[in-house]
C-alpha cells in the first residue's frame, strides 16, 4: 500500500506496480475529466491561433512534417531531390540499382512490448537476411525503435540495452495528487528525457542525415492534440537540415510519440506563423493510429515508377502487441469499465490499421509481412517497465527473428479467398 500512501502524501515515487497501465490511464482520464469541470488551474502556453494553422511551419526547417490524414499530397519537391540522388546512384552502380527490391518497415506502439520488436530485429540480423529498409516508420514505442532500425544491425546492441536494462523508476516518477490536479500528467518523465538524450545524440543524428541523403526515409508519427490530427515527421529531413535545434526537435518528437496522455506530459513543439512563435501540443501517436507506412493518398507506387524503380516491394510490419480478444469478466466499477473500454478501443484500432496497410500494400504492389506477439505468451508485467517481462519478450522476438518463415502474409481474420477478392 506504500504506493497509495505516497501518492496521497505528496511525495514522488515510481509507477505503482499494482496498477495496470491501461487501468491507470482510464483512472487518470476519469479523475482529470472531473477536475476539468471544477476549473482547477493548469499550465498555460502560447497556442497557435486557428487562423494561422495552415501557414504554420517549424522554424528553420522546411517540410519537417505532413499531416497523416492529408489527401492529394504533392511530392514535386521530394521527387526533384530524389531524382538527383537516383542519378548519383545510377552513375555509381549502374541502372541495375533501379531493379533492386525495395523494403519498408512499420513499427507499432505498445509501450514495454517494444522489447518484442527489438528482439525480432536482433534475431533477424543473425540470419544475414535482414534488408536495408527504404522507409522506416514508428509510433510510440515504435518511434524509439525506428531510428536504430533505420540505421541497421550495428545498432542492435543499443536496442537490446534500451529494452532489457531500464525499469520504470529509470524513466519516470509518479506525481502526488496535488501535482496531478495542478499539472498535466500523472508522471514526471525527467528520467526518460535523460535516456533519450543518451541514445538520440549528435552522432546518431548525423548518421540519420547521411542515410536520408541517400534517398532513404525515416518517419515518426505523433498526434497534434490541438488539431486532433495525426502528424508524420520527416526525421531524416530534420536531421539533414543543419538547424541548430534539429537534435532537440528529434528528441521532442520521439518523446511526444511515446507520451501516453494522462500519464506522460504532452510535448510542446515550437511553430512559426506570421513572424511569431507559438506552441502546439503533441502526444502519443497511438491516439490516432497504432501503425502506419504513409498516407494512402501518397500513391507511392506511382511515385517510384516515375522515378524509374521497377523492382519488387516488400512491407514488413512489427506489431508490438497481440491480436487476440481475450474474454474477461469486468467488475462493475468506473475504472474497470473505462480501462477495458480503452484496451478494446486500442486493440480494434490496431486491427483496423493492419487492414488499412494490407490495402495499401495491395494497391502499391507490395508483398505483405506481419509479425505480432503470439497469443500463447502469457506473462504479465508487474509494473510499467518490468525487466523480467521485457527480457522474456525480447527473448521471444529474438528466437522468432531467426526463424525463416515466421511472417504472416495476411492480416488476422483474412482467409486467402477473402484477400483475393479485394480490388
Amino acid at each position: 500500500m506504500r504506493g497509495i500512501s505516497t501518492f496521497i502524501s505528496g511525495e514522488k515515487t515510481a509507477f505503482p506496480a499494482f496498477l495496470n497501465i491501461k487501468r491507470w490511464s482510464a483512472m487518470i482520464i476519469v479523475v482529470l475529466a472531473g477536475f476539468q469541470l471544477s476549473g482547477c488551474a493548469t499550465p498555460d502556453r502560447n497556442a497557435l491561433p486557428d487562423a494561422s494553422a495552415v501557414s504554420a511551419r517549424i522554424p528553420g526547417i522546411d517540410q519537417a512534417y505532413i499531416w497523416g490524414d492529408q489527401s492529394g499530397l504533392r511530392l514535386d519537391t521530394h521527387k526533384s531531390a530524389s531524382l538527383k540522388k537516383i542519378e548519383a546512384m545510377v552513375a555509381n552502380h549502374g541502372e541495375m540499382v533501379l531493379k533492386k527490391p525495395l523494403y519498408y518497415l512499420a513499427l507499432s506502439g505498445g509501450g514495454p512490448n517494444g522489447a518484442f520488436g527489438a528482439g525480432i530485429l536482433n534475431g533477424w540480423s543473425l540470419t544475414g537476411q535482414r534488408p536495408v529498409f527504404t522507409i522506416v516508420t514508428g509510433i510510440s514505442t515504435g518511434a524509439i525503435i525506428a531510428p536504430f532500425a533505420f540505421l541497421g544491425s550495428e545498432y542492435d546492441a543499443t536496442l537490446r540495452e534500451i529494452y532489457t536494462r531500464y525499469r520504470t523508476e529509470d524513466a519516470l516518477s509518479f506525481r502526488s495528487i496535488l501535482g496531478i490536479l495542478i499539472g498535466e500528467s500523472a508522471a514526471d518523465v525527467t528520467g526518460m528525457k535523460h535516456l533519450l538524450g543518451k541514445y538520440i545524440d549528435k552522432p546518431l543524428m548525423k548518421a540519420i542525415a547521411r542515410e536520408h541523403n541517400k534517398g532513404r526515409l525515416l518517419f515518426i508519427g505523433t498526434t497534434n492534440l490541438d488539431a486532433g490530427r495525426p502528424v508524420i515527421w520527416n526525421i531524416g529531413r530534420i536531421a539533414a537540415s543543419g538547424a541548430p535545434h534539429a537534435l532537440e526537435l528529434i528528441q521532442d518528437i520521439i518523446l511526444a510519440s511515446a507520451s501516453i496522455p494522462g500519464i506522460f506530459p504532452p510535448v510542446m513543439i515550437d511553430y512559426e506563423a506570421g513572424g511569431r512563435r507559438y506552441q502546439e501540443m503533441h502526444v502519443d501517436g497511438g491516439v490516432t493510429r497504432q501503425v502506419f507506412l504513409f498516407p494512402a493518398a501518397l500513391q507511392w507506387h506511382k511515385f517510384i515508377k516515375e522515378l524509374g524503380f521497377s523492382g519488387s516491394q516488400h512491407l514488413y510490419i512489427l506489431l508490438n502487441g497481440n491480436l487476440v480478444h481475450q474474454r474477461k469478466v469486468i467488475d462493475r466499477d468506473i475504472f474497470s469499465i473505462s480501462a477495458r473500454s480503452i484496451q478494446t478501443l486500442i486493440k480494434n484500432q490496431g486491427l483496423g490499421d493492419l487492414y488499412k496497410l494490407f490495402l495499401i500494400a495491395r494497391n502499391n504492389d507490395m508483398a505483405y509481412h506481419l509479425e505480432f506477439i503470439p497469443s500463447d505468451f502469457s506473462e504479465k508485467p508487474n509494473e510499467m517497465f518490468d525487466l523480467n517481462y521485457m527480457q522474456s519478450l525480447f527473448d521471444l522476438g529474438f528466437a522468432k527473428g531467426q526463424q525463416p518463415d515466421h511472417w504472416h502474409v495476411l492480416p488476422p481474420g483474412f482467409a486467402r479467398e477473402d484477400a483475393d477478392g479485394i480490388d
